[in-house]
């Protein structure tokens, strides 16, 4: 074997910089780390906030004064865009109902269809558009209420004066 054999079958060994090399920590550590950043993360949320919601100390009655102006310009907004927006429900319903319509046909109530078998058999069941005693007796035209009367026929619970005026 030759030399240039030997180096081939010898493994390569790449020699890393140490700024490359991963860095074990302990478990102490990493939780040093992540405190730190916990603490860090919450001074830049609290700072955040304080410029968001606060304005200089100078101007702090005009900031006022703008801020509830705002606010009310933006009410006012949202007022107006309500009834806009319930119009324009009602329309596109109104549009989708003409559509329906239009394509499908209006609803019309069926006529029952009665086969020949059935005209023959008695039936006791109809429907309410079918029944003809309110047109015929007048008895049927007022229906009874009944009304419980508790002594010298008066209502229970309602004033008697109330109740003879009737």
């Amino acid at each position: 074997m030759t030399i240039s054999e030997r180096s081939m079958h010898r493994p390569v060994r790449i020699k890393l910089d140490p700024s490359k090399k991963p860095v074990y920590l302990t478990k102490a550590q990493r939780e040093q780390l992540a405190l730190q950043d916990e603490i860090a993360d919450q001074k830049r949320c609290h700072e955040h906030l304080q410029a968001k919601y606060n304005c200089p100390s100078t101007d702090n009655h005009y900031c006022g004064k703008n801020r509830k102006r705002d606010r009310d310009r933006n009410s006012d907004r949202d007022r107006e865009k309500e009834p806009n927006r319930v119009r324009l429900e009602n329309l596109a319903e109104k549009e989708l109902e003409a559509i329906h319509e239009q394509y499908l046909g209006s609803k019309k109530p069926k006529k029952r269809v009665i086969t020949s078998s059935a005209k023959l058999r008695s039936s006791f069941d109809w429907q309410n558009s079918e029944d003809t005693s309110r047109d015929v007796n007048p008895l049927y035209q007022n229906p009874h209420e009944a009304r419980p009367h508790f002594g010298r026929g008066f209502f229970g619970g309602i004033d008697r004066r109330e109740q003879k005026k009737l």
